[in-house]
């Protein structure tokens, strides 16, 4: 009975190394990087999951969602090989005003092998490439903004007593507010 045991366990470990290796030279993606080091991950994940995993910093502020430049990586070789570019990721792109060779990392599913170079900082931690909780990145609410200009208020207000000033800008808080509301 343990001879049989021990021959199911051997038999488990063989057929997962033999899957492991099928993966990693069939379906895999092998990603290099400038200073030499490979990693190699599944066609489904994302540059900055695969930098992450290769222990590589790679920042993205807005979470993996394409709205933000922090993530952006330079693609060495095998431009042709890139699946498109989405009309979000072309859009960031546009507004940053980069080469078509750098792709937003988030947005970039390679379906090749790839060498690429994370534009980072050179001050990045490890600990800045993870998604932080909102309050520290920040957060994308809709608002209205109201911009409103007193005519001569710096003149008058010069003169007055600060609380005097105060006093003037709290009366016409109040009208605006109404006005607004």
């Amino acid at each position: 009975m343990l001879g049989g045991y021990l021959a199911g366990v051997m038999l488990e470990v063989l057929g997962r190394a033999a899957r492991w290796k099928y993966v990693r030279d069939h379906r895999a993606i092998r990603t290099t990087y400038p200073d030499g080091r490979t990693r190699i991950a599944t066609r489904r994940a994302s540059m900055p999951e695969v930098s992450r995993r290769a222990y590589i910093a790679h920042v993205s502020m807005c979470g993996g969602r394409g709205r933000c430049s922090t993530c952006r990586v330079h693609i060495l070789l095998e431009l042709e090989f890139l699946p498109d570019t989405s009309e979000s990721e072309l859009r960031v792109l546009r507004r940053v005003g980069v080469p078509p060779s750098v792709r937003l990392a988030c947005q970039l599913r390679p379906t090749h092998d790839l060498s690429v170079m994370p534009l980072l900082p050179t001050s990045a931690l490890m600990s800045e490439s993870f998604a932080h909780p909102d309050y520290l990145v920040g957060q994308e609410k809709d608002i209205a903004l109201l911009l409103a200009d007193l005519r001569s208020f710096t003149r008058r207000s010069e003169h007055k007593l600060w609380y005097d000033v105060v006093f003037l800008l709290n009366h016409y808080f109040e009208a605006v507010e109404r006005a607004i509301e």
